[in-house]
């Protein structure tokens, strides 16, 4: 194009243990969102659990900013420096990859990142989690395909938290007794994805309604008949209509 790009970096899903920006079903939807939404995006991969557990992804998270700003600051004669705004910079990311994302931009606060403007995050299916179980996650019936059950979601937790700590840990449960007020912090403005066959669906709006208490410009999107990481692990007719929905959203949000 003649014009630069807004530029979203993002973070894959895998329940912190496992995935990788090399993975066909990752580079495939990015590539899509990228063509469709018009954005130049940043794949990242982070140091996974539980060789690396939590806050090991946050900081690679925060290190890939920074080194954006490096490469502004320096000037690079990459391609891609030269194809994005970076007056219009977009943290986003499913599943824990969503998580990693808020807990990210939570982390940037003090830190400056001129010439980068942070402008929105974009949280698909964020991975939450909390010792009190939700309605979504007691009753919502998986299939034995299902991209997330709950005692899939417990291991993951286990595995990345630091150990000695419980699901209602600030890093799992950003609404848990020992996480900073939404209102003291500095959030950016957020579109959530939630699918309503997932697990996670009553989390994710709990979280939602939250970030509006709390007077944060957030916006989300409910997927009907769709469950968990369903833009990058289905094929079904009804997932890639519903993956075009979300690409269209996207695309609204980067663009506004």
């Amino acid at each position: 194009s003649n014009w630069k790009l807004p530029l979203v970096v993002y973070f894959h899903g895998g329940g912190f243990c496992a995935g990788s920006a090399a993975w066909s079903c990752y580079h495939e939807f990015l590539g899509k969102l990228a063509a469709k939404a018009g954005c130049l995006i940043v794949s990242i991969n982070y140091r996974l659990a539980p060789e690396n557990p939590l806050p090991a992804a946050y900081e690679d998270g925060v290190k890939c900013l920074m080194w954006l700003k490096q490469e502004a600051l320096k000037g690079s004669s990459e391609w891609w420096s030269k194809q994005c705004n970076l007056c219009s910079v977009f943290l986003a990311g499913d599943s824990a990859g969503a998580n990693i994302a808020y807990n990210v931009t939570t982390r940037l606060n003090s830190k400056n990142l001129y010439p980068l403007t942070l402008k929105g995050t974009i949280l698909i299916q964020p991975f939450f989690g909390g010792e009190a179980r939700t309605n979504s996650e007691k009753n919502m019936v998986q299939s034995p395909r299902s991209a997330l059950s709950l005692p899939a979601s417990d291991t993951y937790w286990r595995l990345a938290l630091p150990c000695g700590t419980n699901r209602d840990h600030l890093w799992c449960n950003p609404l848990g007794k020992g996480s900073a007020k939404m209102e003291e912090m500095k959030l950016l403005p957020t579109l959530v994805c939630i699918s309503e066959m997932d697990i996670l669906r009553d989390r994710n709006l709990e979280f939602c309604a939250a970030l509006g208490k709390a007077g944060k410009k957030v916006e989300h999107v409910l997927y009907k008949g769709v469950g968990h990481a369903f833009q990058v692990l289905s094929k079904s007719r009804l997932s890639q209509s519903r993956t075009n929905e979300m690409i269209a959203r996207v695309k609204a949000f980067v663009n506004r």
